[in-house]
Protein backbone atom coordinates (compact mmCIF):
# COMPACT_ATOMS: atom_id res chain seq x y z
CA UNK A 1 0.00 0.00 0.00
CA UNK A 2 1.41 3.34 -0.84
CA UNK A 3 0.43 7.23 -0.60
CA UNK A 4 -0.68 10.04 1.55
CA UNK A 5 -2.63 9.21 4.79
CA UNK A 6 -6.44 9.76 4.21
CA UNK A 7 -7.93 12.78 6.53
CA UNK A 8 -7.75 11.74 9.95
CA UNK A 9 -5.29 9.16 9.79
CA UNK A 10 -3.02 8.56 12.44
CA UNK A 11 0.16 9.18 10.65
CA UNK A 12 1.72 6.24 12.54
CA UNK A 13 0.03 3.72 10.35
CA UNK A 14 0.57 2.41 7.07
CA UNK A 15 -0.92 4.78 4.75
CA UNK A 16 -4.27 2.89 2.85
CA UNK A 17 -5.51 2.46 -0.22
CA UNK A 18 -9.26 0.97 -1.49
CA UNK A 19 -8.25 -2.61 -1.27
CA UNK A 20 -7.65 -4.23 -4.70
CA UNK A 21 -9.24 -7.91 -5.48
CA UNK A 22 -7.73 -10.97 -5.91
CA UNK A 23 -5.94 -11.88 -9.33
CA UNK A 24 6.25 -18.03 21.60
CA UNK A 25 3.67 -17.22 23.99
CA UNK A 26 1.51 -18.96 26.76
CA UNK A 27 -1.17 -19.97 25.79
CA UNK A 28 -4.05 -18.20 28.28
CA UNK A 29 -7.73 -18.38 26.60
CA UNK A 30 -10.05 -16.09 26.66
CA UNK A 31 -11.88 -18.73 28.73
CA UNK A 32 -15.39 -16.17 29.92
CA UNK A 33 -18.32 -15.55 26.87
CA UNK A 34 -18.76 -11.72 27.96
CA UNK A 35 -22.04 -10.54 28.04
CA UNK A 36 -20.76 -7.87 26.32
CA UNK A 37 -19.28 -9.68 23.14
CA UNK A 38 -22.51 -11.28 23.02
CA UNK A 39 -25.20 -8.40 23.29
CA UNK A 40 -22.57 -6.63 20.77
CA UNK A 41 -22.75 -9.51 18.19
CA UNK A 42 -26.77 -9.75 18.49
CA UNK A 43 -27.26 -6.13 18.37
CA UNK A 44 -25.00 -5.66 15.16
CA UNK A 45 -26.07 -9.27 13.56
CA UNK A 46 -29.49 -10.22 14.56
CA UNK A 47 -30.79 -7.47 16.72
CA UNK A 48 -31.03 -9.37 19.94
CA UNK A 49 -30.00 -7.91 23.55
CA UNK A 50 -30.87 -8.00 27.11
CA UNK A 51 -29.57 -8.05 30.19
CA UNK A 52 -26.42 -9.31 31.20
CA UNK A 53 -27.39 -12.55 29.50
CA UNK A 54 -29.52 -11.99 26.44
CA UNK A 55 -31.97 -13.48 25.11
CA UNK A 56 -32.73 -14.78 21.33
CA UNK A 57 -35.73 -13.16 19.53
CA UNK A 58 -38.31 -16.16 20.35
CA UNK A 59 -41.84 -14.21 20.92
CA UNK A 60 -44.17 -15.64 18.16
CA UNK A 61 -45.68 -12.34 17.53
CA UNK A 62 -42.08 -10.92 16.40
CA UNK A 63 -42.40 -13.39 13.48
CA UNK A 64 -44.67 -14.17 10.44
CA UNK A 65 -44.05 -13.35 6.67
CA UNK A 66 -42.78 -10.71 4.53
CA UNK A 67 -46.04 -9.55 3.38
CA UNK A 68 -47.28 -8.85 6.87
CA UNK A 69 -44.25 -6.19 7.56
CA UNK A 70 -45.73 -4.07 4.68
CA UNK A 71 -44.70 -0.34 4.72
CA UNK A 72 -43.38 -0.15 8.58
CA UNK A 73 -41.69 2.80 8.73
CA UNK A 74 -38.59 2.82 10.22
CA UNK A 75 -35.48 5.20 11.30
CA UNK A 76 -33.59 5.15 8.11
CA UNK A 77 -36.39 6.39 6.16
CA UNK A 78 -36.66 2.55 4.74
CA UNK A 79 -40.41 0.87 4.67
CA UNK A 80 -39.83 -3.09 4.96
CA UNK A 81 -40.32 -4.46 1.51
CA UNK A 82 -44.02 -5.81 0.92
CA UNK A 83 -42.79 -8.92 -1.34
CA UNK A 84 -39.86 -11.50 -1.46
CA UNK A 85 -39.07 -10.29 -4.57
CA UNK A 86 -38.68 -6.61 -3.81
CA UNK A 87 -36.39 -7.58 -0.76
CA UNK A 88 -34.10 -9.52 -2.93
CA UNK A 89 -34.24 -6.74 -5.54
CA UNK A 90 -33.12 -3.88 -2.68
CA UNK A 91 -30.19 -6.13 -1.39
CA UNK A 92 -29.14 -6.88 -4.63
CA UNK A 93 -29.11 -2.70 -5.42
CA UNK A 94 -27.05 -2.12 -2.47
CA UNK A 95 -24.91 -4.91 -2.47
CA UNK A 96 -23.89 -3.36 -5.89
CA UNK A 97 -23.48 0.23 -4.40
CA UNK A 98 -21.64 -1.17 -1.83
CA UNK A 99 -19.11 -3.51 -4.09
CA UNK A 100 -18.55 -0.06 -6.41
CA UNK A 101 -15.75 1.88 -6.11
CA UNK A 102 -17.59 4.64 -7.79
CA UNK A 103 -19.88 4.78 -4.33
CA UNK A 104 -18.87 7.83 -2.45
CA UNK A 105 -18.71 7.72 1.40
CA UNK A 106 -22.24 9.31 2.36
CA UNK A 107 -23.95 6.71 -0.12
CA UNK A 108 -21.58 3.63 1.27
CA UNK A 109 -22.76 4.16 4.51
CA UNK A 110 -26.29 4.87 3.78
CA UNK A 111 -26.02 1.36 1.98
CA UNK A 112 -24.26 -0.07 5.02
CA UNK A 113 -27.22 0.98 7.05
CA UNK A 114 -30.10 0.04 4.60
CA UNK A 115 -28.31 -3.65 4.26
CA UNK A 116 -28.12 -3.96 8.08
CA UNK A 117 -31.51 -3.52 8.21
CA UNK A 118 -32.94 -5.57 5.26
CA UNK A 119 -31.28 -8.38 6.86
CA UNK A 120 -32.54 -7.67 10.37
CA UNK A 121 -35.72 -7.82 8.71
CA UNK A 122 -35.08 -11.27 6.75
CA UNK A 123 -33.77 -12.68 9.78
CA UNK A 124 -36.60 -12.20 11.67
CA UNK A 125 -38.92 -14.26 8.62
CA UNK A 126 -36.51 -17.14 8.90
CA UNK A 127 -39.05 -19.23 6.25
CA UNK A 128 -38.53 -16.59 3.89
CA UNK A 129 -34.53 -16.79 3.86
CA UNK A 130 -34.33 -19.46 1.42
CA UNK A 131 -36.70 -18.01 -1.03
CA UNK A 132 -35.04 -14.88 -0.71
CA UNK A 133 -31.98 -15.91 -0.95
CA UNK A 134 -32.69 -17.96 -4.49
CA UNK A 135 -33.33 -14.43 -6.56
CA UNK A 136 -29.73 -13.08 -5.38
CA UNK A 137 -26.68 -13.58 -7.66
CA UNK A 138 -24.76 -16.79 -6.70
CA UNK A 139 -21.92 -15.12 -5.29
CA UNK A 140 -24.16 -12.37 -3.69
CA UNK A 141 -26.50 -15.32 -2.29
CA UNK A 142 -23.08 -17.10 -0.66
CA UNK A 143 -22.17 -14.16 1.11
CA UNK A 144 -25.72 -12.90 2.59
CA UNK A 145 -26.53 -16.60 3.53
CA UNK A 146 -22.95 -17.07 5.37
CA UNK A 147 -23.92 -13.40 7.11
CA UNK A 148 -27.02 -14.51 7.78
CA UNK A 149 -26.16 -18.16 9.44
CA UNK A 150 -23.48 -16.22 11.68
CA UNK A 151 -26.42 -14.08 13.32
CA UNK A 152 -28.10 -16.92 14.04
CA UNK A 153 -24.76 -18.75 15.24
CA UNK A 154 -24.27 -16.11 18.05
CA UNK A 155 -27.92 -15.36 18.84
CA UNK A 156 -27.87 -19.24 20.03
CA UNK A 157 -25.27 -18.56 22.29
CA UNK A 158 -28.33 -16.87 24.67
CA UNK A 159 -30.31 -19.15 26.71
CA UNK A 160 -33.33 -19.32 24.57
CA UNK A 161 -36.62 -18.11 26.64
CA UNK A 162 -38.85 -17.00 24.76
CA UNK A 163 -40.58 -13.78 25.79
CA UNK A 164 -38.06 -13.04 28.02
CA UNK A 165 -36.84 -9.97 26.28
CA UNK A 166 -35.34 -7.10 28.49
CA UNK A 167 -36.93 -3.85 29.17
CA UNK A 168 -33.68 -2.22 30.26
CA UNK A 169 -30.99 -0.81 27.73
CA UNK A 170 -27.31 -1.81 28.72
CA UNK A 171 -24.77 0.36 30.36
CA UNK A 172 -22.96 1.06 27.39
CA UNK A 173 -21.39 3.77 25.77
CA UNK A 174 -21.67 4.07 21.79
CA UNK A 175 -19.16 6.23 20.28
CA UNK A 176 -17.45 6.51 16.48
CA UNK A 177 -15.27 4.17 15.94
CA UNK A 178 -11.68 4.44 14.52
CA UNK A 179 -11.66 5.80 10.61
CA UNK A 180 -12.56 2.20 7.83
CA UNK A 181 -8.80 3.64 6.59
CA UNK A 182 -7.01 3.20 10.05
CA UNK A 183 -8.47 -0.48 10.56
CA UNK A 184 -8.06 -1.42 7.41
CA UNK A 185 -4.21 -0.58 7.85
CA UNK A 186 -4.27 -2.07 11.31
CA UNK A 187 -5.74 -5.37 10.41
CA UNK A 188 -3.54 -5.31 7.21
CA UNK A 189 -0.16 -4.47 9.19
CA UNK A 190 -1.17 -7.30 12.23
CA UNK A 191 -1.40 -10.08 9.18
CA UNK A 192 1.66 -9.04 7.76
CA UNK A 193 3.34 -9.02 11.05
CA UNK A 194 1.98 -12.32 12.48
CA UNK A 195 -0.13 -14.38 9.62
CA UNK A 196 -3.38 -13.52 11.31
CA UNK A 197 -5.51 -13.21 8.07
CA UNK A 198 -6.69 -9.71 8.10
CA UNK A 199 -10.70 -10.46 7.92
CA UNK A 200 -10.72 -12.64 11.01
CA UNK A 201 -9.59 -9.31 12.62
CA UNK A 202 -12.10 -7.64 11.10
CA UNK A 203 -14.65 -10.28 11.98
CA UNK A 204 -13.30 -9.93 15.38
CA UNK A 205 -13.76 -6.02 16.03
CA UNK A 206 -17.12 -6.27 14.32
CA UNK A 207 -18.43 -8.99 16.60
CA UNK A 208 -16.82 -7.93 19.67
CA UNK A 209 -17.33 -4.12 19.60
CA UNK A 210 -19.07 -3.12 16.57
CA UNK A 211 -15.47 -2.04 15.38
CA UNK A 212 -14.80 0.11 18.66
CA UNK A 213 -18.33 2.00 18.93
CA UNK A 214 -19.09 -0.04 22.13
CA UNK A 215 -18.07 0.73 25.51
CA UNK A 216 -18.76 -1.36 28.46
CA UNK A 217 -17.26 -3.53 30.79
CA UNK A 218 -17.91 -7.16 30.54
CA UNK A 219 -18.53 -9.50 33.74
CA UNK A 220 -15.42 -10.95 32.67
CA UNK A 221 -13.90 -7.97 32.88
CA UNK A 222 -13.28 -8.14 29.02
CA UNK A 223 -12.14 -4.42 27.38
CA UNK A 224 -11.54 -2.46 24.64
CA UNK A 225 -12.54 -2.61 20.82
CA UNK A 226 -11.18 -6.16 21.03
CA UNK A 227 -12.65 -7.35 24.11
CA UNK A 228 -9.64 -8.92 25.97
CA UNK A 229 -9.46 -10.09 29.63
CA UNK A 230 -7.00 -8.11 31.38
CA UNK A 231 -4.69 -11.09 32.22
CA UNK A 232 -4.78 -12.09 28.59
CA UNK A 233 -3.77 -8.46 27.46
CA UNK A 234 -0.89 -8.47 29.91
CA UNK A 235 0.39 -11.63 27.95
CA UNK A 236 -0.77 -10.32 24.21
CA UNK A 237 -0.76 -6.64 24.80
CA UNK A 238 3.09 -5.82 24.17
CA UNK A 239 2.93 -2.94 26.59
CA UNK A 240 0.37 -1.63 24.32
CA UNK A 241 -2.96 0.41 25.77
CA UNK A 242 -5.52 -1.79 25.71
CA UNK A 243 -8.17 0.65 24.57
CA UNK A 244 -6.58 2.21 21.33
CA UNK A 245 -7.55 0.04 17.90
CA UNK A 246 -4.12 -0.69 17.02
CA UNK A 247 -2.52 -1.75 19.70
CA UNK A 248 -6.10 -3.78 20.75
CA UNK A 249 -5.62 -5.38 17.27
CA UNK A 250 -1.78 -6.51 17.28
CA UNK A 251 -3.01 -7.78 20.56
CA UNK A 252 -5.48 -9.91 18.88
CA UNK A 253 -3.02 -11.00 16.15
CA UNK A 254 -0.51 -12.33 18.75
CA UNK A 255 -3.06 -14.27 20.75
CA UNK A 256 -4.47 -16.04 17.82
CA UNK A 257 -0.71 -16.94 16.24
CA UNK A 258 0.62 -18.01 19.22
CA UNK A 259 -2.27 -20.77 19.84
CA UNK A 260 -1.57 -22.18 16.09
CA UNK A 261 -3.65 -20.33 13.68
CA UNK A 262 -1.77 -20.95 10.77
CA UNK A 263 -2.49 -24.87 11.28
CA UNK A 264 -5.84 -24.26 12.62
CA UNK A 265 -7.76 -21.47 12.66
CA UNK A 266 -10.67 -22.41 13.91
CA UNK A 267 -9.45 -24.19 17.58
CA UNK A 268 -7.30 -20.49 17.06
CA UNK A 269 -10.49 -19.04 17.23
CA UNK A 270 -11.67 -21.00 20.53
CA UNK A 271 -8.30 -19.38 22.47
CA UNK A 272 -10.04 -16.08 22.02
CA UNK A 273 -13.46 -16.78 22.95
CA UNK A 274 -14.33 -20.87 23.80
CA UNK A 275 -17.27 -21.16 21.99
CA UNK A 276 -17.68 -23.13 19.01
CA UNK A 277 -20.70 -21.14 18.27
CA UNK A 278 -18.41 -17.53 18.57
CA UNK A 279 -15.74 -19.41 15.99
CA UNK A 280 -17.79 -20.74 13.34
CA UNK A 281 -19.37 -17.00 13.27
CA UNK A 282 -16.65 -15.24 12.89
CA UNK A 283 -15.11 -17.76 10.64
CA UNK A 284 -18.25 -17.58 8.74
CA UNK A 285 -17.88 -13.47 8.58
CA UNK A 286 -14.17 -13.42 7.63
CA UNK A 287 -14.51 -15.57 4.91
CA UNK A 288 -17.24 -13.12 3.47
CA UNK A 289 -15.17 -9.94 4.02
CA UNK A 290 -11.75 -12.24 2.09
CA UNK A 291 -14.11 -12.96 -0.31
CA UNK A 292 -15.44 -9.81 -1.25
CA UNK A 293 -13.15 -7.01 0.30
CA UNK A 294 -15.68 -4.30 0.16
CA UNK A 295 -17.69 -6.01 2.33
CA UNK A 296 -16.08 -4.72 5.49
CA UNK A 297 -16.82 -1.17 4.28
CA UNK A 298 -20.44 -2.36 4.41
CA UNK A 299 -20.03 -3.86 8.01
CA UNK A 300 -18.47 -1.29 9.39
CA UNK A 301 -21.31 1.03 8.64
CA UNK A 302 -23.68 -0.98 10.78
CA UNK A 303 -25.47 0.23 13.70
CA UNK A 304 -26.80 -0.93 17.17
CA UNK A 305 -29.93 -2.23 17.47
CA UNK A 306 -31.14 -3.29 20.70
CA UNK A 307 -34.01 -5.65 20.81
CA UNK A 308 -35.83 -5.42 23.90
CA UNK A 309 -39.68 -6.35 25.18
CA UNK A 310 -40.96 -3.12 22.63
CA UNK A 311 -39.13 -4.05 20.09
CA UNK A 312 -35.68 -3.09 18.33
CA UNK A 313 -33.99 0.36 19.97
CA UNK A 314 -31.41 2.12 18.15
CA UNK A 315 -28.46 3.02 19.95
CA UNK A 316 -26.84 6.26 18.54
CA UNK A 317 -23.89 7.74 18.74
CA UNK A 318 -23.68 9.25 22.19
CA UNK A 319 -25.92 7.08 23.49
CA UNK A 320 -23.74 7.02 27.32
CA UNK A 321 -25.56 4.81 30.42
CA UNK A 322 -23.54 4.16 33.24
CA UNK A 323 -26.52 1.96 34.64
CA UNK A 324 -29.04 0.47 32.82
CA UNK A 325 -31.83 2.57 31.57
CA UNK A 326 -35.60 0.96 31.85
CA UNK A 327 -36.65 1.04 27.83
CA UNK A 328 -39.65 2.86 28.48
CA UNK A 329 -37.99 6.09 30.08
CA UNK A 330 -35.53 6.50 27.36
CA UNK A 331 -38.20 6.13 24.63
CA UNK A 332 -39.77 8.71 26.54
CA UNK A 333 -36.77 11.22 25.52
CA UNK A 334 -36.30 9.59 22.27
CA UNK A 335 -39.29 8.33 20.55
CA UNK A 336 -37.76 7.57 16.79
CA UNK A 337 -35.34 5.61 18.84
CA UNK A 338 -37.89 2.89 18.06
CA UNK A 339 -37.59 0.27 15.20
CA UNK A 340 -40.54 -2.37 15.48
CA UNK A 341 -39.15 -6.00 13.95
Amino acid sequence: MSGSCPSGMNPRRRAWSQPTYPAGMPDRRQVAVSAVVTAVAAAVLSGCGGHEASHPVGSGSQRGTLSSSVGSPTTTGTARPRSVELLAERLRRLDRRIDSRRTTPSELRRAGERQQLLLRTLGLHPGEERRVLARLPPMQRRRTAATLRAGHLLRSMFPAKPGALSRVLPAWRIERPAPAPELWADYHQAQRRYGVGWSYLAAINMVESSFGRVHGLSTAGARGPMQFIPATWRAYGAGGDIQDPHDAVLGAARLLSANGFARTPLAALRHYNDSSAYARAVTLLADVMRRDPRQFFGFYHWRIFYLTARGNVLLPVGYDERRGVPVRSWLARHPDALVLP
